[in-house]
């Protein structure tokens, strides 16, 4: 199975304008890891975030014929993915923390689903913070509230 997704990952970057790529295939708890190592990347991916997203959501489609669509399949690029993902928890976390400070709802800026599922993972139990999605189709956005705890809702009995 990881031979034919790299032979997939490897065709289809070479249809896409990405030749003399290096793919690595992690079998991962729950699904696989596709890294794709190019020098030719930047001009791929670098000025166009839609043209990355849109690259990553084919190829994640693709492999699940492959593997089947109850695994989890991440791309990345010249680990841009991971580099995002890490600005992303980072600022949700100062964010949420201005949310705690000012006692106040925080709104961010519209997102894809994906961005939306890392910063929901990254907050989630945090002390009083809770995040929601917010918003319809590209204005969709994450919500990061501040949530006071009660002195009662920790002893709280489920019946």
């Amino acid at each position: 199975m990881v031979e034919n997704l790299k032979t997939l990952t490897i065709s289809f970057a070479e249809k896409s304008g990405l030749v003399d790529c290096e793919v690595n295939i992690e079998e991962r708890e729950g699904g696989f890891s596709i890294s794709i190592k190019s020098d030719e990347s930047r001009d791929f991916i670098a000025r166009d975030k839609e043209r990355f997203e849109a690259f990553t959501h084919l190829l994640r489609r693709m492999a699940e014929k492959i593997v089947g669509e109850e695994k989890k399949i991440s791309v990345d690029i010249n680990n841009r993915q991971q580099k995002q993902d890490e600005t992303l928890k980072t600022k949700a976390k100062i964010i949420a923390e201005r949310a705690r400070e000012f006692k106040k709802d925080m709104e961010l800026e519209p997102m894809s689903s994906y961005e939306r599922m890392v910063i929901h993972t990254a907050l989630e139990g945090l002390p009083n913070i809770k995040t929601e999605s917010a918003g319809v189709g590209r204005e969709r956005r994450v919500v990061i509230k501040f949530v006071e705890k009660k002195n009662d809702e920790d002893f709280s009995l489920n019946f």
